[in-house]
């Protein structure tokens, strides 16, 4: 059996960006950098437990024509496209 199929679980990160989860981002959720520690917590755990992880980033160009309706957010090439979560250094004991 691969570990593909004993996997019963994926982390699915969505758009954890500087812009939508700090306070100083374009289009900041109230509250989310409140739940930065945690996310970043679970990241770890799933790479410490082979979890599969996808993620996504929202990235645009200047002209984007979603700027019609937002404004302009995770510009590709600045920080505020980053991702806000990177692994903590966590160590196993």
């Amino acid at each position: 059996m691969t570990n593909l199929e004993r996997t019963k679980a994926v982390f699915w990160d969505v758009d954890t960006q500087v812009d939508f989860l700090h306070n100083s981002g374009k289009l900041c959720v109230a509250g989310s950098e409140s739940i930065i520690p945690n996310l970043r917590t679970l990241t770890s755990l799933a790479w410490e437990q082979s979890i599969p992880l996808v993620a996504s980033v929202c990235a645009h160009e200047d002209n984007d024509e979603e700027f019609q309706i937002f404004e302009p957010h995770c510009l590709i090439g600045t920080t505020a496209k980053r991702k806000s979560l990177k692994r903590s250094s966590r160590t196993s004991s």
